[in-house]
C-alpha cells in the first residue's frame, strides 16, 4: 500500500493495517464528483470487505467498511493522497 501512496499518505504507518484493516478487500470504488470538484483533487468513495486490527475503532465484528480515498496525478501516474472517513 505504502507504494501507491503520494502527499500526505505517504507519512501514514502501515506497519499495523491499513486505515485500522489488517486485511481488505476492494468490493466498489465510485468516483465522488462533488468532492472532487470541492477538494480540486480526485475523489473516490471505496467500499471494503476487511478484518479490523487489533486497535483499531472499527468493531472485532465488523467486516465492511467504506472510506473516501483522494488520488492525484504525480507524472503520469496516479497515487493515493490522502484517505478520509466520515461520510
Amino acid at each position: 500500500m505504502n507504494t501507491l501512496c503520494a502527499g500526505d499518505a505517504t507519512g501514514l504507518d502501515f506497519s499495523c493495517g491499513v486505515f485500522g484493516m489488517k486485511e481488505a478487500k476492494l468490493k466498489s470504488c465510485t468516483y465522488n464528483g462533488d468532492y472532487s470538484a470541492r477538494a480540486n483533487k480526485l475523489v473516490f468513495e471505496c467500499s471494503f470487505t476487511m478484518k479490523p486490527t487489533a486497535n483499531s475503532v472499527y468493531d472485532p465484528n465488523q467486516t465492511s467498511t467504506s472510506c473516501l480515498i483522494y488520488v492525484r496525478k504525480v507524472g503520469s501516474q496516479f497515487w493515493i493522497d490522502e484517505f478520509a472517513s466520515g461520510f
